[in-house]
């Protein structure tokens, strides 16, 4: 997180604390390198300008992030597909804890998706909305919510190998926001090509905010 006072901005303040940041952070190797992922809608925060400009880090395109009003999750057209049956849908933290590490293991090693401390993890998981579907016993689909702010929900991370079972998993949770939280935004980074056009095609509302890395 980096803030300066808009009437204190130009004045190398912002520059001098990134260099005493990576100054320290070179001398004890502990948090070395520095990167940070951060959005400049509207050029407000003068954030991407200065990350730009500064020539110890290397400013990139990281991905977009998705922000949906949760009355607009209804509209998702995965909603209004015609299921042809039923699927085995669990809450993941209702599951015995080697159920759950077997999940956990099974999307990092087909999904990438890393939980580096599961005790943090946890605590900011909305237990409720997070859900597996199995077909046959085998994960086809599971998606896992954390709140963000008093009034943002971020949808961490969403997965499935089965178009209709991801329908479903998203139908089973749709009315669980709907009444718990009506007046939350929904979040949702797309980090690859895959996740982006899974957002594409769930949240055709959804507005797209572009996501930077400086490094």
């Amino acid at each position: 997180w980096l803030y300066v006072e808009p009437d204190m901005r130009r004045k190398n303040i912002g520059t001098h604390l990134m260099d005493k940041v990576i100054e320290i952070a070179t001398e004890t190797m502990e948090i070395y390198p520095i990167s940070t992922h951060f959005t400049d809608e509207n050029d407000e925060s003068g954030l991407y300008a200065f990350f730009a400009s500064y020539d110890k880090m290397d400013v990139d395109y990281s991905h977009e992030r998705y922000i949906i009003a949760a009355n607009e999750i209804v509209n998702s057209p995965l909603l209004h597909v015609q299921l042809k049956k039923n699927y085995d849908t669990r809450s993941f933290f209702k599951e015995d804890s080697a159920t759950q590490k077997k999940i956990l293991d099974y999307l990092e090693n087909n999904s990438s998706y890393i939980i580096e401390n599961y005790e943090n993890w946890e605590k900011s998981c909305e237990k409720d909305l997070c859900q597996c579907v199995f077909i046959n016993n085998k994960l086809a689909a599971a998606i896992f919510f954390q709140k963000n702010t008093k009034s943002c929900l971020e949808l961490s991370f969403l997965f499935s190998n089965n178009p209709e079972a991801l329908a479903y998993l998203l139908s089973s949770v749709t009315e669980e926001i709907e009444q718990k939280y009506c007046n939350f935004d929904l979040r949702f980074d797309a980090i690859n090509k895959d996740s982006e056009a899974m957002a594409t095609k769930l949240f055709v509302d959804a507005k797209s905010i572009t996501v930077y890395e400086a490094e």
